[in-house]
């Protein structure tokens, strides 16, 4: 694949990513205004599920392929350039992402989930 073609793939995975994440953020919103208080499961689930894939997309191995192609390009030679913003952000994501197992990532949403429901019950003497 030439640069070009890396980078416009490059671009679009990331416009995906933010897409996931703004539903991750409209989920979080209903939990905080207007969920039952037995939903927490359930939303906890839909949270779990939603940072394990925000997780795996940007980790995945061709996102590391995509690098390696754009990095040595003239997409990248100018480190001011905005082609070149929107490299150094991938990587860093991806190195930072690639760490993390995405179980631990689930299992992190899931119970961030379930204890803000349970914080939002009335407090009982």
């Amino acid at each position: 694949m030439d640069p070009r073609g890396a980078y416009d793939e490059l671009i679009r995975r990331s416009r995906q990513q933010s897409l996931l994440g703004s539903w991750a953020a409209v989920l979080r919103c209903g939990e905080e205004t207007y969920m039952p208080s037995r939903g927490a499961g359930h939303r906890g689930g839909q949270m779990a599920l939603l940072a394990g894939l925000y997780q795996e997309w940007p980790t995945d191995p061709r996102v590391g392929e995509l690098l390696a192609i754009v990095e040595g390009s003239r997409w990248a030679a100018d480190a001011d350039s905005v082609a070149a913003v929107n490299i150094r952000e991938p990587r860093r994501s991806y190195d930072r992402r690639v760490r993390l197992p995405r179980a631990l990532v689930e299992e992190l949403a899931h119970t961030t989930s379930v204890a803000a429901g349970v914080s939002r019950r009335p407090f009982s003497q």
